[in-house]
């Protein structure tokens, strides 16, 4: 992130974020790397383009965060002769993005050493050398995005939006839906074949057209169609596209700065490709400016309309940023909540360049680009890279081509995941927990490693060590966006571990733990191991010690029985905690009735949930498909209903080598999570009918197994 210096504090958060997602961040002021590259260029726009190029050589960066408008960070201005207006600039940051020349030496984008950068003559027709003065190739050789900002307030309301976007459109319904605009009219601007083939890449989504010579648009007036538009986004939209005229505060027919003012849509906030004039235009408003020799421009006073324009200055001064005259890209991205989390536009006129035909063109491209795990910015660059080598090289350079390439410019975080980000990341996992598998104890320590999904490397790496010190290595796999594991590995909570306990080169003997982290909290692992086939449970507790002691010296030698199971818990489950009692009941087979009961208590206090399950024993032989002996399994009455398939089904597994806990695999809408639970003490007798046992509820429920009926109340428990 290259920031004005006023804006580095307010970006300390999103720093944090990046890193805390899975994007190595370097936050630094363009005042900075101005004196720090002092001597390797002949402008602030130069020095910043050496610093890219520094970090990319030497930290491998791959994309840049420009943060500040055209008031706060340097901007680098393409100069065009015979345009219909003269000789004129046009703001640029492909500059920024174009580090290297076609031999991958650094482009300073002034082939013809005359001080000049960017040079393009509209009279050159389909010749390069003609059109393209300084041979620059065009190609980005990292992700450049900007963010249009000119206070601490509008820097801190676009990090806020990135923050709340990565992780509330994450599989989110409203962020799989595009919208697709197109003006019309008696003059128009916009094609709606074009868009029909756009469309034809979004299989999967859930694409609304809202084309204006289709009813009932058609026979709307501006002010209704806004409305539409306004509800449309309101509602939630990951894309939207429009293809048609504007200018600096409109879409033609559809939209204003007003109405994206307007917008109520905070939480589900899109990305906007605008193929259209104008709407991207961040930079100087009016026909006047402070030149590059530091004196005022005022095109204003003629003559008119042919005349040579003077380089800009770099930075401009505010009041000709014309700070209160925002563009649409700047209104959608910096001045609200609502609107966008990023933003396709032109800073100029566009003309039909930049989407030739159907199926072609850089719009249709940038939508091609898309796919789990991608980047705003990387979509950006995938896109101009077909563009600039598929489409205008192959098409002799026409001027009209060229000269969108720089025009077109990407505004927002070009980090940005589109489509979101899950709330459990790898450094949610690491760090060192105390770990009890079936009663056996020691300490994990896992740490990150870089994603490798083509080599499917792990992606985490440790130790587990035992109490007596011997030391064994760990490895593991976690989903990342970087890494994106098939939906059969689990939930993103989902984390696969392997022990190498034998100590031996292979990975085939090393021991699987298929754990959930706990989502709430993130202080816990649970799940199931395996062992020669069998299941265990286990759990790892970060930062802190397990109520559990182990190794055990000498488990007991008797077989596992129904009162092993029976004691009251310590109980949590995914970050929930409470006390779980549970008792013994008469074996039922015939019938399947639960053979444990028991009740739970949320910590804190809350009202008591029936508890059902089932172990087991001689006399209740259960399928051997369903488990081993120290499995049990339980329903909890949390919705404290009559109803028995609302209630939650946890598989639990008894330590077999303490028999003092459970841990196992719960389930909340068909979705694992992990849980555990650590006996306080033990009701050791089988229950009888004139034993001892908590009090009944009013409505006592007598259910069978899931899946075999139900059956109603004798009115007697015994």
């Amino acid at each position: 992130m290259i920031a004005d210096e006023a804006f580095l504090t307010v970006l300390q958060p999103f720093a944090v974020h990046k890193e805390h997602t899975g994007i190595a961040t370097a936050l630094v002021s363009w005042q900075d790397l101005d004196t720090a590259f002092g001597s390797l260029g002949r402008d602030a726009p130069e020095r910043i383009k050496q610093a890219i190029a520094a970090y990319q050589d030497q930290t491998g960066v791959t994309m840049v965060m420009l943060v500040g408008d055209s008031d706060r960070l340097p901007v680098r201005y393409c100069r065009a002769t015979h345009t219909e207006w003269g000789a004129k600039y046009y703001p640029s940051d492909l500059y920024y993005a174009d580090v290297y020349d076609a031999g991958g030496a650094f482009d300073d984008w002034d082939g013809d050493g005359d001080g000049i950068f960017c040079e393009m003559d509209f009279t050159g027709g389909a010749v390069l050398d003609l059109v393209n003065l300084d041979d620059i190739d065009m190609v980005p050789d990292v992700a450049v995005g900007r963010v249009p900002a000119s206070t601490p307030d509008e820097v801190e309301t676009y990090v806020a939006k990135v923050l709340d976007y990565e992780f509330a459109a994450y599989q989110a319904n409203w962020s799989n839906r595009a919208l697709l605009v197109v003006d019309g009219g008696a003059s128009p601007f916009g094609d709606e074949a074009k868009m029909d083939a756009l469309a034809g890449l979004l299989a999967g989504w859930d694409v609304s057209k809202r084309y204006q010579d289709l009813a009932p648009y058609a026979g709307m007036d501006d002010a209704g169609r806004a409305d539409v538009l306004t509800g449309d986004l309101d509602a939630g939209a990951g894309l939207v596209v429009y293809y048609g005229h504007g200018n600096r505060h409109t879409w033609a027919g559809w939209f204003d700065r007003t109405d994206v003012s307007a917008l109520a849509n905070e939480g589900r906030l899109p990305i906007v490709v605008a193929a259209s004039c104008y709407t991207g235009r961040f930079h100087v408003d009016r026909e006047y400016y402070r030149t590059a020799t530091d004196t005022e421009w005022n095109r204003l006073t003629g003559p008119w309309p042919l005349i040579d324009y003077p380089e800009p200055m770099s930075v401009q001064p505010w009041n000709y940023d014309a700070y209160d005259d925002d563009s649409l890209a700047e209104r959608f991205l910096v001045r609200d909540d609502a609107g966008a989390v990023g933003y396709v536009g032109s800073v100029s006129k566009v003309e039909h360049g930049i989407w030739f035909a159907a199926g072609e063109g850089l719009a249709h491209r940038f939508v091609a680009a898309y796919r789990p795990g991608a980047t705003l910015g990387g979509m950006w660059q995938q896109a101009m890279r077909g563009f600039v080598t598929d489409e205008v090289v192959p098409h002799g350079m026409e001027w009209y081509r060229f000269i969108h390439i720089h025009k077109v410019m990407l505004f927002g975080d070009p980090s940005l995941r589109v489509g979101g980000v899950s709330t459990v990341q790898k450094a949610d996992v690491v760090g060192d927990y105390t770990m009890v598998h079936n009663g056996w104890r020691g300490t994990l320590s896992l740490r990150a490693e870089p994603d490798a999904p083509i080599e499917q490397l792990p992606n985490l790496s440790g130790t587990w060590t035992a109490p007596e010190g011997d030391v064994h290595d760990v490895r593991g796999y976690l989903r990342t966006w970087s890494y994106p594991l098939p939906p059969q590995f689990g939930p993103d909570h989902a984390v696969a571990l392997y022990v190498d306990f034998a100590d031996t080169p292979q990975d085939e003997d090393d021991q699987a733990f298929d754990g959930l982290l706990f989502g709430w909290t993130k202080d816990a692992i649970a799940g199931i191991t395996t062992w020669g086939g069998t299941p265990f449970g286990f759990y790892a507790l970060k930062d802190g010690g397990a109520a559990v002691g182990g190794p055990p010296g000498s488990p007991p030698t008797t077989p596992i029985a129904k009162p092993d199971f029976v004691g009251t818990y310590a109980m949590n489950h995914d970050g929930w905690r409470g006390t779980l009692t549970l008792w013994a009941e008469d074996d039922d087979p015939i019938e399947q009735l639960p053979n444990v009961r028991g009740v739970y208590v949320p910590e804190g206090g809350g009202p008591e949930r029936d508890v059902r399950g089932w172990v087991r024993t001689s006399t209740y032989p259960i399928d051997p498909t369903w488990g081993p002996d120290h499995k049990i399994e339980l329903r909890i009455d949390f919705a404290g209903t009559l109803d028995p398939e609302d209630d939650q089904r946890f598989d639990g597994y008894l330590f077999t080598q303490t028999r003092d806990a459970l841990a196992g695999v719960t389930w909340w809408h068909g979705r694992p999570f992990g849980f555990y639970a650590v006996k306080e003490g033990a009701l050791t007798a089988v229950r009888r009918c004139a034993s001892w046992r908590p009090p009944l509820r009013a409505r006592r429920r007598i259910t069978t197994r899931p899946g075999h009926g139900v059956l109603e109340p004798s009115g007697s428990p015994c």
